[in-house]
C-alpha cells in the first residue's frame, strides 16, 4: 500500500472513530519522517545488552523449567518484586492484591470485559488516551466526556453532569477512566485537590475509577501528587501500571493493583502469560534495580521535553498555547482558528515530512480538529528540530 493510500485509510478510520483497526499504521515509524507522533520510549536506552544477560542466566540457572507453563522459581518471584517496588512508591495502599497482565492493553481490557457491555456508560476524559477507546468500543458504545484543563480532569464538569444524569433517572457511568499523571495526549497533571474531589464524587455516584499510571515514574520535578489508590479508603480504584516505559514496551510486563474481590474477578479472564520473560525480568530486576535506571530515563525525556518547548516557542506563532509537562512524553498543542489538525497531519506526512496525531483519535465524539499531539520521546533531538521547523511553516501556510 502507498503512503498517500494509508494516509487517505487512517484519517477515514479515524474520523469514523475506528482507530484500532489503523494502528498498525499509525504506530509505524515512515522513513524519512520527522516522527512526532510515536508516543514510544526511545529505543536507544533499552537495556538489550542486561537483558540478553538475564535471558542466558535465566536458562543456565533453570533449564527446561524456565521454558515450562508458568516459566520457573524466577518467574514466580517477578510479582513479589514489582510489589515492593510500588510499594516504596506509595502506589501498593495495604488491604490491596496485584496481579501481572500482558501489558497494560491487556489489563484495560480485562476491566471492560469485567464492567461493560452495549449500553452501559463509561466516563472518560476529553481527551484520553485512543488506546482505551479501541478497547472499551468493543464492549460499549456510550461514552460520557468530561474536560481536561491544565490542572487535570475538570471534577466540578463532571459532577454537574452526573447530578443531571441522576435527576433525570438516566444511567450512571461504571467506571472513570484517568490519566492523572502527564496525561496521555494533554500532557497536564491532575492536581492535589482534583484528586481528593474525585474520589469524593465517586462515593457520592458510586462509580469505579481506573488509574492509568503508565508515566507516573517519569516526572522531571519532585514526584506528583500522591496517587488516587492512594487516596482511596472506599477500594474503589484499579490502579494499573507498566515496565514498558521504564525496562521495554516488547516485555508486554504490565500490573493492576485493586481490591482482592476485583482482582479476583479479573484474574479469571486473565488467561495470557509468559512464565519465561516473568523470569527474565525478575532476573533483570534483581541484578540491576529500577530506580537507577527511572533516574536515568527523567533525565533524558526531561532534556527532550524541554528541547520540544524551546522548538516551538521559537518557531511556532508568537503567543500560541502548548502544553509544558511535568514528565511523561507529551505535548498538547492547540492549533490557530481555522487550522485543522487532519489538514495538518495530511500535508505533514506528505510531502513534507513531519508526523503529529491529530486530535480526533484522542476524543469519544469525534471532536478535536484543532489540536496536535506532540511526542518529544522517539524522536532524537535533530529529527525533533527538523520536525517543529516543518510543522511551524504549515501552521503559517494553513492560517494564510
Amino acid at each position: 500500500m502507498k503512503t498517500g493510500e494509508s494516509i487517505d485509510r487512517f484519517l477515514t478510520e479515524a474520523l469514523r472513530g475506528n482507530t484500532g483497526s489503523v494502528q498498525g499504521w499509525w504506530r509505524r515509524k515512515v522513513e524519512g519522517v520527522a516522527a512526532l507522533h510515536l508516543g514510544f520510549p526511545d529505543p536507544a536506552v533499552f537495556p538489550l545488552k542486561e537483558l540478553g544477560e538475564s535471558a542466558k542466566a535465566v536458562l543456565e540457572e533453570e533449564g527446561l523449567t524456565a521454558l515450562q507453563y508458568g516459566g520457573g522459581p524466577l518467574a514466580a518471584r517477578l510479582k513479589e518484586i514489582i510489589t515492593e517496588w510500588t510499594q516504596r512508591a506509595g502506589r501498593f495502599p495495604e488491604g490491596r492484591e496485584m496481579m501481572l497482565t500482558m501489558g497494560s492493553q491487556q489489563a484495560i481490557d480485562l476491566v471492560c470485559q469485567l464492567m461493560l457491555e452495549p449500553g452501559a456508560p463509561v466516563a472518560v476524559e476529553a481527551p484520553t488516551y485512543m488506546g482505551f477507546l479501541t478497547n472499551a468500543r468493543n464492549y460499549t458504545q456510550a461514552f460520557l466526556s468530561y474536560p481536561v484543563d491544565e490542572n487535570g480532569l475538570v471534577v466540578d464538569a463532571m459532577a454537574g453532569d452526573l447530578a443531571a444524569r441522576r435527576r433525570a433517572g438516566r444511567p450512571l457511568p461504571r467506571f472513570l477512566y484517568t490519566i492523572p499523571n502527564f496525561h496521555n495526549p494533554a500532557g497536564v497533571t491532575m492536581s492535589l485537590d482534583r484528586r481528593k474531589a474525585l474520589m469524593a464524587l465517586a462515593d457520592e455516584f458510586d462509580f469505579l475509577i481506573v488509574e492509568d499510571d503508565a508515566y507516573g515514574r517519569l516526572s522531571f520535578q519532585p514526584e506528583p501528587p500522591p496517587s488516587l489508590q492512594a487516596l482511596d479508603d472506599a477500594e474503589r480504584v484499579i490502579h494499573v501500571s507498566t515496565l514498558s516505559k521504564i525496562v521495554a514496551p516488547g516485555l508486554r510486563i504490565a500490573w493492576v493493583v485493586a481490591a482482592p474481590s476485583i482482582v479476583k474477578q479479573l484474574s479469571r479472564l486473565n488467561v495470557a502469560s509468559s512464565g519465561f520473560l516473568h523470569g527474565v525480568v525478575a532476573h533483570y530486576c534483581l541484578r540491576h534495580g529500577l530506580d537507577e535506571r527511572v533516574e536515568r530515563l527523567r533525565d533524558l525525556y526531561s532534556r527532550r521535553c524541554h528541547l520540544l518547548l524551546d522548538l516551538l516557542e521559537e518557531h511556532l506563532p508568537p503567543g500560541t498555547p502548548f502544553t509544558r509537562p511535568d514528565g511523561g512524553f507529551f505535548v498538547w498543542l492547540p492549533l490557530p482558528d481555522g487550522v485543522s489538525a487532519v489538514r495538518i497531519y495530511e500535508r505533514g506526512m506528505v510531502p513534507n515530512g513531519v508526523a503529529v496525531m491529530p486530535g480526533q483519535s484522542a476524543y469519544a465524539d469525534g471532536q478535536g480538529d484543532d489540536h496536535l499531539r506532540l511526542s518529544f520521546s522517539f524522536a532524537e533531538p535533530a529529527e525533533m528540530e527538523r520536525g517543529v521547523k516543518l510543522l511551524s511553516r504549515l501552521i503559517l501556510d494553513e492560517m494564510r
